[in-house]
């Protein structure tokens, strides 16, 4: 019997990267978070194969001071060992939109922190915390994939 879970985390990319720390910044100044979450996922032989990416920016909230701002995109891939049926399909994405974006959500949290402390400034942002019970995913034109523009 196999200890792990058929639901895995197999690894992660970041597509984006940018922090722009103006001199004289004022991070009370760039509370304008707006992020973008999607989903998806195929069969493959005899797994489901899926990815989220989650998309943070923010920017400046008005033009008197500067701000920091900082746009990220992290893809997580995911692998879940099932059949090619409806139940399995429908497990595979409720995984994906509760254990897949919260895998997620903290690496975009720990790539923003981290070119903020190599930019000399640790406390440039912190993404809050994100509820996935609470996001609202709607369908776009491709059956498998869900996504959400949100601003915060």
């Amino acid at each position: 019997m196999s200890a792990t879970s058929p639901f895995q985390f197999v690894g992660h990319k970041i597509e984006k990267l940018l922090v722009e720390v103006p001199f004289g910044f004022d991070n009370k100044k760039s509370d304008q978070l707006n992020y973008f979450v999607t989903y998806g996922g195929e069969f493959q032989k005899d797994k489901w194969v899926g990815s989220v990416t989650i998309a943070f920016r923010q920017m400046n909230k008005d033009n008197e001071q500067p701000a920091v701002l900082f746009e990220v995109v992290v893809v997580g891939r995911f692998i879940f060992k099932a059949s090619d049926s409806d139940e399995d399909k429908n497990a595979f994405i409720k995984f994906l939109k509760t254990s897949g974006a919260a895998t997620v959500i903290p690496l975009a949290r720990a790539a923003v922190a981290s070119a903020g402390a190599l930019c000399g400034s640790p406390d440039v942002c912190i993404i809050p915390n994100i509820n996935v019970y609470n996001l609202k995913w709607t369908l776009p034109e491709a059956p498998e994939q869900n996504s959400e523009d949100k601003a915060e």
